[in-house]
């Protein structure tokens, strides 16, 4: 059954939450150890803020076509703008990418595919009696994303539904140009979690037996803290500030990247570490990041980076809020430099 939607109100926008405390390796399926922060509010969002979200989304024009059979939704965004490019380097900026797609998995899950309010996978009623956690997530950008022959306006947004779990499940969005390049992937995992006990809740059975067959061959992301090598690494300081942070005042998903790949630049500006400036200029080809834990407006982070001794042209990043480990990302760069720039 396919259902198109193009201009509609849009249901609870619990994408942007963004909050998990420190368990025990490996991070991601150890979701029993989940443990949450009680000393904040965790829905900050002003009065009329879903209506202004509608309202937003449809003065962007974004279009949304729903295969049920697939499980499976198509976004059409507008495309990348000015802002979403590097002046420099004149590459797209990684972390605008990642609200681009947040974007346009929030627009597929959240709007009413017809009078009765469901939603595509049913995420709304999923969601409305919990709320959800990222506590994984890998993207991977090909060569494509980085030619500046290829362009990227409009954007084709395919979502689907990926991995279920008992507590946990995930999402797999790919970004497509519009004449079917694939440029972007990314695969976001999150845990269900009670709004009051803040424990891991179990994904209600009606819902898990409904999307069983769209799960099958699909895996959880497992990701496990990498160990800080004995000789030390280089860091670098940043201190969270307002735009850092989302609605409900955690810093957003996408902050942590740009405070790692502004590490990144800075630690192969000195060239302290081998071969890391060769490899910024190539580009990064993959993240992989492990969330597991919090930080907030004024919250001073430390990143830790070193080369990984696993992996050819990978970079492993920390982000520390004090003593506390709060996020890792692996990060894989291409080999070879790319056609990104005319010459």
């Amino acid at each position: 059954m396919f259902i198109s939607v193009s201009r509609c109100f849009l249901f609870r926008p619990y994408w942007h939450i963004r909050c998990l405390q420190k368990k025990t390796p490996p991070f991601v399926t150890r979701v029993d150890n989940f443990r949450h922060s009680l000393k904040r509010d965790q829905d900050t969002r002003p009065p009329g803020h879903i209506g202004r979200q509608s309202e937003r989304l449809e003065q962007l024009n974004y279009k949304l076509t729903v295969n049920e059979e697939k499980c499976e939704a198509n976004v059409i965004h507008p495309g990348l703008s000015y802002d979403d490019f590097d002046n420099r380097t004149e590459r797209p900026r990684l972390w605008k990418m990642m609200r681009l797609m947040e974007g346009a998995r929030f627009y597929s899950h959240h709007v009413p595919l017809d009078s009765t309010g469901r939603t595509f996978r049913d995420y709304a009623q999923l969601t409305d009696d919990r709320i959800t956690f990222l506590v994984a997530a890998e993207l991977d950008f090909y060569s494509e994303f980085y030619d500046f022959r290829i362009i990227k306006n409009p954007l084709r947004i395919n979502v689907q539904g990926g991995y279920i779990g008992k507590t946990s499940l995930n999402s797999i969005t790919k970004v497509f140009t519009n004449s079917g390049n694939l440029i972007c992937r990314n695969i976001n995992q999150v845990v269900s979690v009670n709004k009051s006990t803040r424990r891991p809740l179990p994904l209600p059975v009606w819902w898990v037996n409904k999307y069983a067959e769209s799960a099958i061959g699909k895996e959880p992301i497992k990701f496990e803290k990498e160990e800080k090598p004995p000789n030390g690494t280089e860091s670098f300081q940043i201190q969270v500030v307002w735009s850092d942070t989302d609605a409900n005042d955690h810093t957003n998903w996408s902050s942590y990247v740009r405070f790692i790949l502004d590490t990144a630049y800075y630690v192969s500006s000195r060239r302290t570490v081998p071969y890391l400036q060769a490899m910024v200029e190539n580009g990064v080809k993959r993240l992989e990041l492990l969330y597991t834990g919090e930080s907030f407006e004024g919250d001073v982070l430390t990143i830790h980076t070193w080369l990984c001794t696993k992996r050819t042209s990978r970079v492993i990043f920390h982000v520390n809020k004090g003593d506390e480990f709060i996020c890792q990302c692996s990060v894989d760069y291409f080999e070879k430099p790319l056609l990104t720039t005319r010459k």
